[in-house]
């Protein structure tokens, strides 16, 4: 998807003045490889005003494998244990991601600056209501510009057309729900 007349966060604010800068990508690992494009755009093309960004890509999907490689700009490792585990309700349900538990694990607080980017199948009704809850208390406070893919080429064969454009419209109605929560919200 072309972002070149896309207005980032970082045009607009200064980010220096935060603790920490992270990027956080919740994916599938779909071909084995847990830096894909999408980070690598990041990575090259996303405004950091000379800021290093730590870059974490969160898997879902990898039965017996859930991977958080972590690193800055230009040296990213894989981290497998305990400790790098997105939990989810079993190996291969994206439907339980706890993102909201691995922000805390990691500390992430109101003085650091986070952009994150997701796809809308890890969205779930319960993640929605977890994200917004009383007015800025959900963990979607803590991320100050997100980008939500709303649909992927790699699922779509999975589809039949009708379900893909029910999909996309109900992903674009939680992005205009979260841009009239005041969310900073990019469709990848």
């Amino acid at each position: 998807m072309d972002h070149g007349n896309a207005i980032y966060l970082p045009t607009v604010k200064d980010i220096s003045v935060h603790k920490r800068h992270i990027y956080v990508e919740i994916g599938d690992n779909n071909n084995g490889n847990t830096i894909d494009a999408d980070s690598g755009w990041f990575m090259a093309s996303y405004p950091k005003q000379n800021q290093s960004f730590d870059i974490y890509v969160l898997t879902a999907n990898s039965p017996g494998l859930n991977s958080v490689p972590t690193g800055s700009l230009n040296s990213i490792k894989q981290v497998v244990g305990d400790d790098a585990r997105l939990s989810s309700s079993s190996e291969s349900d994206t439907a339980g991601l706890d993102i909201e538990g691995w922000l805390s694990k990691m500390n992430v607080s109101d003085d650091d600056f986070v952009v994150m980017k997701m796809g809308f199948e890890h969205v779930t009704k319960e993640m929605i209501r977890e994200m917004m809850i009383e007015s800025g208390t959900g963990f979607m406070c803590l991320i100050d510009e997100l980008f939500l893919q709303c649909s992927s080429s790699s699922s779509q064969d999975d589809y039949n057309e009708g379900l893909i454009e029910e999909v996309n419209g109900e992903c674009m109605q939680f992005l205009q729900t979260l841009r009239d929560h005041g969310v900073f919200v990019h469709r990848w």
